[in-house]
């Protein structure tokens, strides 16, 4: 039996109700002893404003998960790759959880992507690596559809057969939205209803965030 470890990176600029979802199936479908969340600091795989502020990123998720009772219990938001300098590279965080959560004393990493991260995976930094030292779970984030099926499936295949990769379907009812769209309907006006939660909200109008 595995001490299974999960790690969901992410801009999460700003985290909302998708990400929570997310992390909430991952946590409870996996059985985690522990889940990190993880904001990166420089995204290899897609531009952030030049304004971008990192701290403000980080509490944003603190806020966005304190009302878990699992909340720096079990479900930890971790500010290491903003600690860290350069690009935030999954390959190079793994080693670094890995040293801590060693296969040798029984755990097992996880780390969670949704669909689109997925089907680019042989494109990051060190695939091999990834795989290496991590079990991969994918959620959907899109309603199902034949085509995107087809994807997954023949990815799927391409990861066990080249890499002999451990991967894992979560289940669970996407919330359609991503960070892109909680932007731009703040900064137009338009209301956010319930796709973020209260304390995210009061902290984006308070320090004027994502404003045109």
């Amino acid at each position: 039996m595995y001490r299974e470890i999960g790690i969901y990176g992410g801009t999460f600029s700003p985290p909302h109700a998708g990400h929570i979802r997310a992390a909430t199936e991952f946590f409870n479908q996996l059985s985690l002893e522990r889940l990190y969340i993880i904001p990166t600091a420089i995204p290899p795989h897609k531009r952030i404003n030049p304004s971008d502020n990192p701290s403000e990123r980080l509490t944003m998720l603190h806020l966005a998960f304190e009302d878990s009772p699992d909340y720096n219990k079990r479900i930890f938001i971790s500010d290491y790759e903003l600690k860290q300098s350069g690009i935030s590279y999954t390959a190079k965080t793994l080693e670094h959880f890995s040293k801590l959560f060693s296969a040798e004393d029984g755990y097992r990493i996880t780390i969670l992507c949704g669909t689109d991260m997925f089907l680019t995976l042989a494109e990051w930094y060190k695939p091999k690596r990834i795989f290496e030292l991590s079990r991969i779970a994918y959620i959907r984030r899109e309603t199902q559809d034949k085509d995107t099926d087809q994807k997954i499936g023949e990815r799927a295949a391409y990861f066990k057969r080249v890499y002999n990769a451990d991967i894992v379907a979560l289940t669970g009812d996407p919330i359609e939205i991503s960070s892109t769209d909680i932007r731009m309907m703040l900064s137009s006006g338009k209301p956010v209803g319930s796709f973020i939660n209260p304390g995210v909200y009061e902290y984006i109008i308070k320090n004027g965030l994502y404003k045109l």
